[in-house]
């Protein structure tokens, strides 16, 4: 029977080193980010007469997720507010002034966090959210 060579000296620690930090930082494992816009109902209610629509972005998975981009596209023109990193099961609020015909008459509009798909995320499909301005 063969023996299997095992490394000796810092190089047979350095694949266990390598995972133990991959998985610390989230990048394996299971471990990812998962981001994902909040809408409230209150709060979309009352930003008519606020002039602003404020969004919750939550990261609902087990990694870290790095400072990304969240984007709110109107009839007219798109806003990129800067999101900051998250950790997981944290919240944030970004907001932005809304566009005076949304003010005026409603609108529709389109929230997507991590627009520049910054964060390798363990379900990318839950990252856009459709809403209406009262």
């Amino acid at each position: 029977m063969q023996r299997a060579h095992r490394p000796q000296g810092p190089a047979a620690s350095a694949p266990t080193l390598l995972l133990l930090g991959l998985v610390a930082a989230g990048v394996c494992c299971g471990g990812r980010a998962d981001l994902a816009p909040l809408l409230e109902p209150a709060a979309l209610s009352g930003s008519r007469e606020a002039g602003r629509l404020e969004v919750q972005v939550s990261n609902q998975g087990k990694g870290r997720a790095r400072a990304t981009t969240t984007s709110i596209v109107f009839p007219t023109f798109e806003v990129r507010l800067p999101t900051r990193p998250l950790a997981p099961g944290e919240s944030t609020l970004v907001s932005t002034a809304l566009p005076e015909p949304c003010i005026r008459a409603g609108c529709d509009f389109r929230i997507r966090v991590d627009s520049k798909d910054e964060v390798r995320e363990r379900d990318e499909n839950n990252n856009l959210l459709s809403a209406r301005c009262p």
